[in-house]
């Protein structure tokens, strides 16, 4: 799973400016790799579960020394892998929606998910992290 991100100096400079001034520092990873990294920058907490991969050893533990927070998201995870897309289409034309949409509605929420491949990520993946991360004693926040 290939996301943009920002070059690691920058996003250290962000966490120590961030901290310097007293405020919490929020990333986003969806990916192992950029979570352990993100975690080892010194940021309080992050946004999104582990999708990539099965949670590791290595990944429950950098949580428990940082105690760092997590925030997974599992509903935007959801509408944001293709494995929800028959769920998603399911929901997008659900005659208790048509009401709400405005005309093409439908196919505008079916469009703008699924931004990963099958191979890309699993939502197991996500609930397995959350729930190691629980069992961890690591705070889960919703």
């Amino acid at each position: 799973m290939e996301l943009p991100k920002l070059p690691t100096v920058v996003e250290t400079a962000i966490v120590e400016e961030a901290h310097r001034s007293n405020l919490t520092v929020l990333a986003h990873s969806f990916t192992l790799d950029d979570t352990l990294e993100v975690l080892s920058q010194g940021v309080d907490g992050t946004a999104h579960a582990v999708l990539d991969k099965p949670p590791t050893k290595a990944l429950i533990e950098t949580f428990q020394k940082s105690g760092d927070f997590c925030i997974p998201a599992l509903a935007v995870i959801g509408s944001n892998i293709e494995e929800g897309s028959v769920m998603q289409k399911k929901y997008a034309h659900d005659s208790r929606a048509q009401g709400l949409l405005v005309k093409g509605g439908e196919e505008r929420m079916c469009q703008c998910l699924a931004m990963t491949k099958r191979s890309d990520g699993s939502l197991r993946h996500a609930f397995d992290t959350v729930r190691r991360l629980k069992e961890a004693n690591i705070d889960i926040l919703r």
